[in-house]
């Protein structure tokens, strides 16, 4: 899971149910949710079904991964017929940087250019950045 997301767990078959993790996280439902789940939900649940007159347990290991940070590194002014570099930085797991801008403003890669540019060049661009885990995050940038 990603920090940020939900976290949903599901128990099929039984007639009540008993989740237990970290950070005191009880439930009994039979579909429990943790909204905005953070790095700290790691760790080790347990869901505890009774079966009839039975109990059965069970525990999962789960891994929450933080967001990969991104920030763009300030080109400058944007010069008219010049070429800008828009570079981004971030966290080392992530494997796709997709630019969007003005103009229809579309490229790829942790560098990229605005080339020959031109008024309508100026305003924000946005890089969105996605890592390993398909965690993902964004920065802005106004040129």
């Amino acid at each position: 899971a990603c920090q940020g997301t939900t976290l949903t767990f599901t128990a099929q078959g039984g007639s009540a149910f008993w989740w237990k993790g970290p950070n005191g996280f009880l439930s009994n439902s039979q579909i429990p949710v943790i909204n905005n789940v953070s790095v700290g939900a790691d760790g080790m649940y347990t869901l505890t079904v009774l079966m009839g007159q039975c109990y059965s347990s069970v525990t999962k290991s789960i891994t929450v991964y933080p967001v990969p940070q991104v920030n763009i590194l300030d080109p400058g002014p944007l010069c008219e017929t010049k070429t800008a570099l828009l570079i981004a930085q971030g966290s080392s797991n992530i494997v796709s940087f997709d630019w969007t801008g003005p103009s229809n403003y579309a490229a790829s890669g942790p560098t990229v250019s605005i080339g020959n540019a031109a008024k309508s060049n100026a305003g924000v661009y946005t890089v969105d950045v996605v890592d390993i885990h398909g965690c993902v995050n964004a920065a802005n940038i106004a040129v």
